[in-house]
């Protein structure tokens, strides 16, 4: 062994020793357990290590009695599932009515009256005198007076035989053209029928409106057809609607009027529609729209002298 070697182990004695030394005086704070040699290594001199067991202050845990909040479990209560039961309700729906026809009041120069037209109930109107005892509804009195005096100045004669007449004087004509029948040897109802042929049966005479009214030539005072060829007819039929009037029953229109032929017979409607009517050559019924007449009472028993 050399010098060099010989001063490594004595100097690794003298640090045994003192380790010893030291240990002996630190057994009893010593865990023998912990402390570890390492093995013999050849050639070099282990290495002691003492590991010094530090007591270090248990940790002293201060419990603090914490009373914590018991843990709530919140009940949630769902109301139950409620079960819609689907319900058919019957719907009922009335049947579709058919709205009434609006009834609009017809204008007073517009009212029809024929033999299936009787005069509306209660129609009243104020009269006015023409002339003499003739009276006509004072609406169309002024234009009735001009209507005679334009034809005078045109040289013709014209008169009234009729004008208005009331419910008791239509009767009292009806009875007494029935009673000349009756007096030639026809029964009551025969002589009825024949009698409405010249005289309207009451309730259905223009006359009772108070628009209409029957002129005559004074050269020719009959009521026939005869009185076409006057000119005091052909004047008044040539000028009446220039001041409201018509010839009321043309020739050749009984079916649609229910009138036989009447060159005589004046009826107030107003100058626009007269015109209109005399100029296209229509009845008064056309112009209404009230075109022909029931079949059963187009027969000869209706043809009946106003």
């Amino acid at each position: 062994m050399n010098k060099k070697s010989g001063i490594k182990k004595a100097a690794a004695a003298i640090l045994l020793a003192l380790a010893a030394g030291m240990l002996t005086s630190c057994l009893p704070y010593l865990n023998i357990d912990e402390i570890t040699l390492p093995p013999e290594t050849s050639g070099i001199t282990p290495e002691i290590t003492t590991a010094v067991e530090t007591t270090a202050s248990p940790e002293v845990t201060t419990e603090e009695e914490t009373t914590s909040a018991p843990e709530t479990t919140e009940e949630v209560t769902t109301e139950p599932e409620t079960t819609v039961e689907e319900t058919t309700e019957e719907i009922t729906t009335e049947p579709e009515t058919t709205p009434e026809p609006e009834v609009t009041e017809t204008p007073w120069n517009l009212v029809l009256v024929n033999p299936w037209y009787p005069l509306p109930e209660d129609y009243e109107f104020e009269l006015t005198t023409v002339t003499g005892k003739y009276k006509i509804d004072s609406r169309c009195a002024d234009a009735l007076k001009q209507f005679l005096a334009d034809c005078k100045a045109a040289g013709h004669t014209p008169y009234i035989c009729s004008a208005y007449r009331t419910w008791d004087d239509q009767v009292y004509l009806f009875d007494k053209k029935v009673k000349s029948f009756t007096s030639k040897g026809y029964s009551e109802e025969e002589a009825k029928i024949l009698a409405a042929k010249e005289t309207a049966v009451p309730g259905t005479s223009e006359h009772q409106l108070g628009l209409a009214v029957d002129i005559l030539c004074q050269s020719r005072p009959w009521l026939d057809e005869g009185q076409a060829n006057t000119a005091t007819q052909k004047w008044l039929m040539a000028n009446c609607h220039k001041y409201g009037f018509i010839l009321r029953y043309p020739k050749g229109t009984t079916p649609i009027t229910g009138i036989i032929y009447e060159p005589w017979h004046y009826r107030y409607v107003g100058v626009e529609i007269a015109t209109e009517i005399m100029t296209k050559g229509i009845t008064f019924e056309e112009y209404l729209g009230l075109i022909g007449a029931p079949e059963e009472t187009t027969s000869e028993e209706t043809m009946i002298n106003e």
